[in-house]
């Protein structure tokens, strides 16, 4: 060990958990008495091992970035619907066409609830990514502190993960009152009546 010491002398064995030196200067691997193989590169292992694990959040982070993406397309398309919705119902408004004017405000209380639905699930994927970067800054603070707070990355990543999952529901029922829409416009065709 002595050797190995005035080789590398920036080694410092600062971690229990990498080893400790016996009174003949080999390294002992922890809570076994076997010498061990000495690794001049034991930090950087130790390092690399934090920071893969910090990664590991980050395909959760995508998904739900690919998620958020979709989403603002979503929520852009029932709002331009919505505009041109209200514009056609001031037409038939001023026009005296109530039947239209009725048709057209049904079709506004769908948009509405789409439109909530998606500002609804768009927040839920914003704070599913929030709690995906505390989780990753938790493993990092966790490494720091010698494994003090090991809880809190995974209860970091559940909560990440049941707010993603929240999000989706909440977009899956959009996707249903969008369908119903389509649906609802088909058979208003088929009954003759003007379709917007």
């Amino acid at each position: 060990m002595m050797r190995l010491m005035g080789r590398y002398p920036r080694l410092r064995i600062r971690s229990p958990a990498l080893g400790r030196a016996d009174p003949r200067g080999e390294l002992i691997a922890p809570r076994t008495r076997r010498p061990m193989a000495v690794n001049p590169f034991g930090g950087h292992d130790a390092l690399a091992g934090v920071v893969s694990q910090m990664i590991t959040p980050a395909v959760l982070i995508l998904a739900s970035g690919s998620l958020v993406s979709s989403t603002l397309t979503r929520l852009a398309r029932s709002v331009d619907r919505a505009r041109v919705l209200l514009r056609q119902g001031q037409e038939a408004r001023a026009g005296g066409d109530r039947a239209k004017q009725t048709r057209i405000e049904r079709i506004l209380v769908t948009q509405r609830r789409r439109v909530e639905l998606s500002e609804r699930a768009l927040s839920a994927f914003y704070l599913a990514i929030g709690f995906f970067v505390a989780c990753s800054l938790a493993i990092a603070i966790d490494a720091l502190v010698d494994g003090r707070i090991a809880w809190v990355p995974g209860l970091l990543a559940i909560l990440g993960g049941l707010v993603l999952l929240l999000g989706s529901g909440m977009q899956v029922l959009e996707t249903n009152l969008a369908t119903g829409g389509v649906q609802d416009a088909i058979n208003e065709y088929h009954a003759g009546l003007d379709v917007e």
